[in-house]
Order: structure tokens, then sequence, then C-alpha cells
């Protein structure tokens, strides 16, 4: 499979997108410091659904970004990104764009994508912070998480739909 740089931008552009969305949920009161990861989710769904997924610099760079604009320690978004990725792939494989799977199977796979992704978020934490994070906070973050899933698949294929229909009219 070749890559191509303006398949790369597309997808570095929409997980910018994805996440100025995700930042800005965390200033709703409900999501205040616990906003639901939506970029690890499309992450997830970039690698299951496209044939072309985002190179690991890629997403090094937008973990840094990310944890720049969050305050986040350095590195930490991007291993969780790059972890994600590698998890993602493991899970799915090389033909998951080819055989799609069913939502029931996609879910539960994603959420424990995600228990590793959020594993690693708790002790990243723990070793930064010294101490242990609320543990209801993340169980909050990690429902909300996976539990959006089902909303940003239905994104994910709207936009998708989409991008077919204007390349087939053009």
């Amino acid at each position: 499979m070749r890559v191509t740089i303006t398949h790369q931008l597309f997808a570095l552009f929409a997980l910018l997108l994805v996440m100025f969305v995700e930042l800005a949920l965390g200033y709703f009161p409900a999501f205040h410091s616990v906003a639901p990861k939506l970029m690890l989710a499309w992450l997830y769904l970039l690698l299951v659904y496209d044939e072309e997924a985002p190179r690991l610099t890629t997403l090094f760079v937008l973990g840094i970004i990310y944890d720049s604009l969050e305050g986040n320690p350095l590195g930490y978004t991007s291993g969780a990104l790059i972890l994600v990725a590698i998890s993602g792939h493991i899970a799915h494989g090389q033909t998951s764009h080819v055989f799609r799977p069913p939502l029931s199977s996609l879910w539960i796979t994603f959420a424990f994508v995600m228990l590793v992704g959020f594993a690693y978020s708790v002790l990243v934490m723990l070793a930064y912070y010294q101490t242990m994070p609320a543990v209801g906070y993340v169980l909050f973050q990690y429902a909300a998480t996976v539990l959006l899933f089902p909303l940003v698949l239905a994104v994910q294929q709207s936009l998708s739909r989409l991008s077919a229909l204007l390349r087939g009219t053009s």
C-alpha cells in the first residue's frame, strides 16, 4: 500500500478537528476535566475503516500539540495515541477495511482497546504526579468514551458517505 501525503494530511486535519471538539467538551460542567477521549475513538475508526492508517509520526505530532494545549506532560497523549494505534492494529489487522466487523464486536474490541489506553493513562499520571488519580473520574471518562463510540461511528460513516457522494458527482 502506498502512503499519500494528502491522505495523511486529511487524517491529521480530521484528528485535529476532533481534538478541538474534545477540548471544547471540557468546558461543559458535566465533562469538566473528564471529557471523553473522542480523538482515540476517531483514531480507532480510522484504523478499522481506512485502508491507509495514520503514521506514527503524525500521531506523535498530534499528541504533542494536544499536550501543549491541555497542559499535560509532553508525550502523554502521543503515547496513548500510539498505544491505541498499535493495539487497534493488533485487534483488527490489515483486513478490517475489506471485511466490515459488526457493530457489537467493533464496540467490544473498542472497549478493550480503550481499557489498555486508560490503563496507560493511569500509569503515566501515577508516575508523573506520584499520586493515584481519582478513580471515579477515570471510570466516568472511560464510560463516556465507550458509550459515545456509536455516535462517533455514525458521524464517521456519515462523513464517509458524503465524501463518496462528492467524489462520485465531480
